[in-house]
């Protein structure tokens, strides 16, 4: 039996927009490796996912056969046409609603609950009980985890701050709900077959008057996290450091500064006033990338042809689009005709520029107020850190080389790796360096210190 049952141990989940992952992370010890103290769970490998340690965000309720699907499974029962169900993904667009009860109020739409039996807070408490299913297992399964490790307080990843816990709060309570589905429902949560809508009903009802505890302690905005997580085992870098973090829904932006904590110690605090969200971000590309696919189809086939060709390619946009910059192009086919569309035919598309100009103006604004504060500090450098899905994009790489602030002090700006030293080393084997950006924030948000006004309570 493993002993390394720490009480100060954190577990955090990210409901990633494209894919969810959980961290667990032990305190750091004077002289302990990281792979001792960071354990990306693997999540995926529950469920026989592409990738042991994600897990796609997305729910299906299966109208014909009255049975709720998540993750990977949902996904390939829309794709094969099992079901006309629309699948539902992006939980992270619940999380950054600016009135969370309003938006998790809401019925879902039509196309995704034909029944009208379930809001979109029965939608995220099903999924978060999914996932809360997943890290339980995973955790049980890695045998260098204590069990105990179950027990410690847990955080979730945030998109948008807002000043307050009100918001924190009101999500504890969706993981103490979906805590008691988890509990009731067991690994039915994960059978290939599904759950059953009615016992999933009548789970979401028990749950409302009879709610577990979810352990959740607060909430670290993302892109807080993803600094963290570059950070938290030291290396060379400027007292000064700016967040960029593109995700596949947002992109978060905040900043940070080196503070000593005694001798030879340090500990990063963000700098008051910078964090920000904005909407740019990778599913926009997406977006994109299917009007220029749909313009290419035959205008003179049916609507209805046309339809089923854009939901075809909603549902395969993420490996599209992983080819579309992989390897310069992406093919679909349509009404038996293969289309190509070439990366050049994306980069010269005039609202794509306009994107990667608002993109730019955006990072341009962010390092030049970092520079500010740096240089008002006496720093004649500042570090800059990509991080989200859309840090290993060529375009989001060229503007972050290639732009610099409007500040003469600042004379070096050191571009972090996308998968910092401690990530790469021989401990680790090399098993996160495909997937750091996404699995990052997960890691981050576990080891983080929190601030006041990031607790629930």
């Amino acid at each position: 039996m493993p002993t390394n049952d720490d009480p100060g141990a954190r577990i955090c989940i990210d409901f990633g927009t494209a894919t969810s992952k959980a961290s667990l992370c032990l305190p750091e010890r004077d002289g302990a490796p990281a792979a001792d103290l960071v354990h990306p769970l693997q999540i995926g490998a529950v469920v026989d996912e592409a990738n042991p340690y994600l897990v796609q965000s997305a729910l299906v309720f299966d109208r014909e056969h009255e049975r709720v699907f998540f993750g990977g499974r949902a996904m390939a029962r829309a794709r094969s046409g099992e079901t006309a169900s629309v699948p539902l993904v992006s939980f992270k667009t619940f999380l950054a609603a600016r009135d969370l009860n309003d938006t998790l109020t809401s019925r879902l739409l039509r196309t995704i609950d034909i029944t009208g039996r379930f809001q979109q807070r029965d939608a995220l408490v099903l999924y978060t009980a999914y996932l809360t299913r997943l890290v339980e297992r995973a955790v049980l399964r890695d045998q260098r985890l204590h069990p105990r490790l179950l027990t410690r307080p847990r955080r979730f990843a945030y998109p948008r701050w807002r000043p307050g816990s009100a918001a924190n709060v009101y999500l504890a309570g969706v993981f103490d709900q979906a805590a008691a589905i988890a509990a009731a429902l067991g690994d039915a949560l994960l059978d290939p077959a599904g759950v059953d809508l009615a016992a999933a009903r009548a789970a979401l009802d028990a749950a409302r008057t009879q709610p577990g505890d979810g352990l959740i302690e607060g909430a670290v905005f993302e892109a807080r996290a993803a600094a963290e997580c570059h950070l938290a085992f030291g290396g060379e870098t400027p007292e000064h450091v700016l967040v960029f973090d593109m995700g596949a829904g947002t992109t978060d932006i905040t900043a940070v500064r080196r503070t000593p904590i005694g001798y030879k110690r340090h500990a990063w605090h963000e700098i008051e006033g910078l964090r920000a969200t904005m909407a740019l971000a990778c599913d926009e590309v997406d977006r994109l990338m299917i009007a220029r696919f749909i313009e290419r189809a035959d205008s003179k086939r049916s609507k209805a042809a046309l339809d089923r060709f854009w939901r075809r390619l909603s549902l395969h946009s993420r490996p599209l689009k992983e080819a579309l910059f992989r390897d310069g192009f992406c093919e679909a086919e349509f009404e038996g005709r293969k289309i190509t569309l070439r990366s050049q035919d994306l980069f010269k598309d005039r609202t794509f520029v306009q994107f990667q100009r608002a993109l730019a103006a955006a990072y341009q604004d962010a390092l030049t107020r970092v520079a500010r504060t740096a240089a008002a500090d006496g720093a004649d450098a500042i570090g800059v850190i990509l991080a989200g899905g859309g840090s290993n994009l060529t375009f989001v790489q060229q503007m972050a080389r290639n732009t610099r602030p409007s500040v003469s002090r600042i004379r070096r700006i050191d571009l972090r790796p996308v998968v910092p030293s401690w990530a790469q080393g021989p401990d680790f084997d090399g098993a996160f360096r495909d997937i750091f950006p996404q699995i990052a924030i997960s890691i981050g948000g576990a080891v983080a210190a929190m601030t006041p006004m990031e607790f629930t309570v």
